[in-house]
């Protein structure tokens, strides 16, 4: 990514097309402490990637967060069959302004 014009191009401009329909955007896939500078200074407001912590099975983030409440587990139609999903009252992405 930081080192095509082409890719920064894209990056900017999906994270301004987002920030002006008033959504956050969550950068997945951050490996790196550059990309993270960069992506920060572009304005996102998420990332998610091996940067911060491999990949955690429900039973220990739950574990490590030290509760259950507004996370489910939902099995269908998924490869593992797990995956996080935030509680429905807190799936809206759109920020407050």
């Amino acid at each position: 990514m930081l080192g095509d014009p082409a890719a920064m191009t894209l990056v900017s401009t999906i994270i301004s097309m987002a920030h002006s329909l008033r959504l956050n955007v969550v950068a997945e896939g951050v490996d790196e402490e550059g990309q993270a500078k960069e992506l920060k200074r572009l304005g996102c407001d998420q990332m998610q990637g091996y940067l911060f912590s491999k990949p955690v099975e429900f039973d220990k983030i739950t574990v490590l967060l030290g509760k259950r409440e507004g996370i489910k587990r939902i099995t269908a139609g998924t490869p593992s069959g797990n995956r996080l999903a935030p509680h429905p009252t807190r799936a809206n992405t759109r920020r407050s302004k």
